[in-house]
């Protein structure tokens, strides 16, 4: 249970505090849900470029779709 908690705040941390932050802050339409970043199909490649860097910035391997 504990372990959950410690996992869903970093989930948070990353996709809220950083990643939807910084999209927002960029003037991008975008959406989360869960570990998932909803965007217009038509910024698609932008959205997902930010979002790698993000990832990339904080050491985490990854695959996007």
């Amino acid at each position: 249970k504990v372990l959950a908690i410690v996992l869903q705040k970093i989930e948070s941390e990353i996709f809220i505090d950083k990643i939807y932050r910084k999209l927002r802050l960029e003037r991008y339409t975008v959406f989360t849900k869960h570990d998932c970043i909803l965007c217009k199909e038509s910024e698609y490649v932008e959205v997902k470029k930010i979002v790698s860097q993000e990832l990339l910035n904080i050491g985490l391997k990854f695959k996007l779709s």
